[in-house]
């Protein structure tokens, strides 16, 4: 399937260009051609897919043609274009069809593509215009289920789906739920202008006072040449600035390509949060022929406080489904180790520390990944397909923004307490808060872990599941049967503080940029020992927690320093457990436990009981 991709990917880029050479102007709402993905319902059905023209760019100019790449499969027939002033559903013996009221075209895919030019080309109104195409889904298998080829955003009016079963009462669009758009294709006569760009979204921007700066913008083609610079003007505070931009590489002459640049701003000697209006002025040193305009918010503080991201992830060995979440975290490590932050919360299993009713979250199942404990994540995929490892993209889209507060940490070694790490975090914030509801948190996390026994056996459900073959860091698991042995665990947490932020750790009212300390210590005699494997691998990863919304404003992570001689030597020997007795379910006492969970309970020399989840096979 993977290699079907890649062909009519390439067959797509060639029909571009064969587009562009035929003259007019192309326009699509995929932006990155080549990072496109499929999507469906895995079910046998018919598809109507659907973009919108509104823009006021669009009204007078003339469709005349349209291309769309398609899935290479036997299973997918019945293709055809169309176009309409409405999606309208009508009734056909008890379901609801597609009903088109400009024209609709039959059309035999040719190389992986469906293409028409219009015998009677269309001029688009001030009311819009759908452009659309639909076909039937006849049998499933592994290219049919996903029949639809996408690209990855959020845009309105982009991806507008109606299925025969799935989606079957009403047309609606879905690009804002699923973070993709079609790749629908429309070639466009008449009006063209040369040099002309539009601002299609602007990030608020953040600046340290006295420090240049910049502002993330959407710079997006409206004219018939690549746009190599702009010119560009911002209105701060009753006073308007203006400057000039070249472009690192051109924006391509396709109308809505867009790209993301950063626009230079100007240090300035006084702090505050301001509206700021930016102004596209010039393209290529000509006066813009499109005019466009945009507000946002800017703000000057005497610190800069950048974000670092946290993932939480929620896991368990007996999971089969875990495995993916498991790899997503070992590559991002590889790929950032010094930034990457994560803490892995094990379930009914051997590391199992921290129980559930102490999580920050609750979660319905597993594996579950939390960004900041706002949102929901695949640490594997990202928004790419499933078996495509795509999370960076995610996590480097949060890494660096403004954050309003930053936290660091420092922790040591007792000197007097072999076994205890004292631990001090140090937050600021980036302007005055009264009524502040922030905390800190703290937990204990160790790298490393690993064990032979059944216990440490992970279970997958990756074993030769073709869909996973190629894909990144999978191959143990794909190669692997119904448990995976031998496998190293990081960023396992061990031990923790209130976790949704320590009351009273960070002050109600917070003065702009002052220094607020709190100190916390954490003692690995009493963690079960088969954790406390490598005390040269154990970090903390301190966090500040907004408390009302339980999200994270920052982290960081830190090793344990000042290392005392005799540590691990304190630790056996406080750790050596004089008995030890097995529970069931129902607390029954099991002198020889068969295969099966029970608790385990063991009294260390120390005089500390610790209980700990054990499965048994």
């Amino acid at each position: 399937m993977k290699r079907n991709l890649l062909l009519f990917f390439a067959m797509f880029l060639c029909a571009f260009v064969n587009a562009q050479e035929g003259g007019g102007t192309t326009f699509t709402y995929v932006e990155d051609k080549d990072n496109m993905t499929t999507w469906g319902t895995k079910q046998a059905e018919t598809y109507d897919v659907a973009i919108k023209l509104a823009d006021s760019y669009f009204v007078g100019k003339t469709i005349t043609a349209i291309s769309v790449p398609v899935v290479s499969s036997s299973k997918v027939t019945e293709y055809s274009i169309w176009l309409s002033k409405k999606l309208t559903l009508k009734s056909v013996s008890g379901k609801k069809v597609n009903s088109p009221d400009i024209q609709t075209v039959s059309v035999t895919p040719e190389n992986d593509m469906i293409q028409i030019t219009l015998a009677e080309p269309y001029t688009i109104t001030e009311d819009g215009v759908f452009v659309g195409y639909s076909f039937k889904v006849k049998g499933t298998s592994s290219v049919s289920n996903y029949p639809v080829i996408v690209g990855l955003g959020k845009k309105a009016g982009a991806f507008y789906i109606h299925t025969s079963q799935t989606y079957s009462t009403s047309w609606s669009d879905r690009s804002q739920t699923y973070e993709r758009v079609s790749a629908i294709e429309v070639t466009l006569q008449g009006g063209e202008r040369a040099n002309a760009a539009t601002i299609s979204e602007m990030e608020d921007a953040c600046v340290k006072v006295g420090e240049a700066g910049f502002v993330d913008v959407a710079i997006a083609n409206h004219g018939s040449n690549a746009i190599s610079s702009v010119g560009y003007s911002y209105t701060l505070d009753g006073k308007t600035y203006t400057k000039d931009y070249e472009l690192s590489e051109p924006i391509a002459a396709e109308f809505g390509k867009s790209v993301w640049v950063s626009l230079p701003l100007d240090a300035f000697d006084f702090k505050g949060e301001y509206e700021m209006t930016l102004s596209l002025d010039k393209v290529n040193g000509e006066t813009n022929e499109e005019p466009s305009s945009m507000t946002g918010k800017l703000g000057i503080y005497s610190i800069l406080a950048k974000h670092v991201p946290l993932v939480e992830e929620f896991t368990g060995l007996w999971c089969g489904y875990c495995p993916i979440a498991y790899v997503g975290l070992k590559e991002m490590s590889k790929l950032y180790p010094d930034d990457f932050i994560a803490v892995a919360y094990h379930y009914n299993d051997v590391m199992e520390i921290i129980y559930s009713s102490n999580w920050p979250l609750s979660v319905s199942g597993f594996p579950t990944s939390y960004l900041d404990r706002s949102k929901i994540v695949d640490v594997y995929s990202g928004n790419d397909s499933k078996n495509v490892f795509g999370f960076d993209k995610v996590w480097k889209s949060e890494f660096g923004k403004f954050a309003m507060g930053v936290v660091s940490a420092e922790a040591n070694w007792n000197d007097n307490k072999p076994t205890q790490i004292d631990v001090k975090a140090t937050m600021q914030f980036a302007q005055n808060i009264s009524k502040a509801n922030y905390g800190v948190s703290f937990v204990l996390v160790a790298d490393g872990l690993t064990g032979t026994d059944a216990n440490w056996w992970q279970t997958n459900y990756y074993g030769g599941d073709v869909t996973y073959k190629d894909s990144r860091g999978m191959e143990d698991f794909y190669n692997g049967g119904p448990y995976v042995k031998g496998l190293v665990f990081d960023h396992v947490a061990i031990a923790g503080s209130y976790l949704a932020g320590i009351a009273g750790s960070v002050p109600s009212t917070i003065e702009e940029a002052k220094e607020y300390t709190y100190s916390y210590s954490f003692d690995i005699s009493t963690i079960n020992k088969a954790v406390i494997q490598d005390t040269d691998k154990l970090h903390v990863v301190a966090v500040l927690v907004d408390r009302d919304a339980n999200t994270v404003v920052n982290c960081c992570r830190t090793h344990i320093g000042k290392s005392s001689s005799g540590i691990e030597a304190a630790v056996a020997n406080d750790a050596e457990v004089i008995s030890e007795m097995y529970y069931d379910a129902t607390g029954r006492a099991v002198s020889n436990p068969g295969n099966g969970i029970y608790l385990k309970k063991q009294v260390l020399k120390n005089g500390t009981t610790t209980t700990t989840k054990v499965v048994i096979k």
